[in-house]
């Protein structure tokens, strides 16, 4: 018969939220049944385009306009997706990046440094993002965000493509598989490919 499950509306997950440390884990855990919706409705359905960037970028417009016409809605997710770019580029840079660099992140005592840096990484961050989400209209927003020096847009807009671009871009070894996928070539009967064309079987 399966086990129940009693968590058909719940909208929050407050262990994960507590304790997450990436910004999947903040979307995983954060309204979750509107996540789920642009997920299963939205972003899978627009995977016809061939790259999860467009993909999302698209998903986010959506529940940008869906919240409403005001510029800081815009701003929070345009943002959102900077930091999920971001986030990205950093996994791959540690998956496929210097050997030494990825054994000093999984040794033991260095663990928890790493979900500490995680942790205070999306505090700070959606501290930032949430601003023009709260205060809205740009007159109100605008005055807060020039007393931080839009410190969040400086680092995840210009810093970060520019560190991930010039000197960490080009450390990255990747098999060319990978490669191609993640530009959004699929390799014929590649094991990505193959997963892709189920879900779309699916959908």
């Amino acid at each position: 018969m399966g086990d129940d499950k009693w968590n058909g509306t719940r909208n929050i997950n407050i262990i994960k939220w507590e304790l997450g440390s990436d910004f999947q884990s903040v979307i995983d855990s954060f309204n979750c049944c509107t996540n789920e919706f642009a997920k299963n409705h939205i972003f899978k359905r627009l995977k016809w385009l061939g790259n999860k960037y467009y993909s999302h970028l698209i998903t986010l417009l959506y529940l940008a306009v869906w919240h409403g016409y005001h510029l800081g809605y815009f701003m929070l997710f345009a943002f959102e997706f900077m930091c999920m770019v971001a986030q990205e580029q950093l996994y791959t840079f540690i998956a496929f990046g210097p050997p030494q660099f990825r054994h000093l992140i999984n040794l033991w005592w260095a663990k928890p440094f790493c979900w500490l840096f995680g942790r205070l990484n999306i505090c700070v961050s959606m501290a930032f993002a949430f601003l023009t989400f709260g205060l809205v209209k740009k007159e109100i927003w605008i005055t807060p965000l020039k007393s931080m020096y839009f410190y969040g847009y400086i680092i995840y807009f210009i810093v970060w493509p520019t560190l991930f671009t010039f000197v960490l871009r080009p450390l990255i070894k990747k098999p060319k598989i990978l490669k191609d996928e993640q530009n959004g070539v699929l390799i014929k009967n590649s094991p990505v490919a193959t997963q892709i064309n189920e879900e779309k079987k699916e959908i």
